[in-house]
């Protein structure tokens, strides 16, 4: 399975209502890692996709293989002479690093 975490930020020390001390939350953030969480996911896979997304929106620049994501995956990798470094295929998503995804919106829109 997979597990979620839900950080509580406190909006300020003295638990009242409705007052918020930017300065305190920042810290909060930056203490329990969320800030170098977003950074990291920022820099590998900007775009995630669902395998059905994925097959949905990029399936007609392959139809031969429009219905199976590792196939399309593949494909377009052979395609486009991709490095594996540009898109990663996981158990449920497609990850995508944003030129990548940029070139195969263009491919669509060209089509």
């Amino acid at each position: 399975g997979s597990s979620t975490y839900i950080r509580c930020i406190k909006s300020n020390r003295h638990k009242q209502p409705w007052t918020f001390d930017a300065l305190s939350c920042e810290e909060q953030l930056r203490c329990t890692g969320v800030f170098e969480a977003v950074r990291v996911r920022k820099t590998r896979y900007q775009y995630r996709l669902l395998h059905s997304s994925f097959c949905h929106a990029y399936g007609a620049l392959l139809p031969h293989a429009a219905t199976d994501v590792h196939a399309l995956c593949g494909g377009l990798c052979a395609l486009l002479a991709l490095q594996t470094s540009e898109w990663a295929c996981g158990l449920s998503k497609v990850f995508l690093r944003s030129t990548l995804y940029c070139q195969l919106d263009q491919l669509c829109r060209l089509r």
